[in-house]
């Protein structure tokens, strides 16, 4: 049986998942400017979603979060 997945269409919420620890399963290009980006759906996928949508201030090292931007961004296959 297969890993279950997360999945999100917002690059930012991917650069934040991405830069605290996630497991990034994979990406697709869906048109021109959207992107899906695949997680592993664990334990610490779901505790650093509810961070990120509760709101709370919490301190991130902005040059990992904005390099890891920049690496999704690169890493989005071409559409084809």
């Amino acid at each position: 049986m297969a890993a279950p997945h997360y999945v999100t269409n917002d690059p930012y919420l991917a650069s934040f998942i991405l830069s605290e620890g996630a497991v990034l399963a994979g990406l697709k290009r869906l048109g021109p400017k959207k992107v899906e980006f695949r997680f592993l759906a664990d334990r610490q996928l779901h505790d650093l979603l509810r961070l990120y949508w509760s709101g709370v201030q919490t301190l991130v090292v902005p040059a990992r979060l904005f390099g890891v931007l920049r690496w999704l961004k690169k890493r989005s296959p071409m559409q084809s």
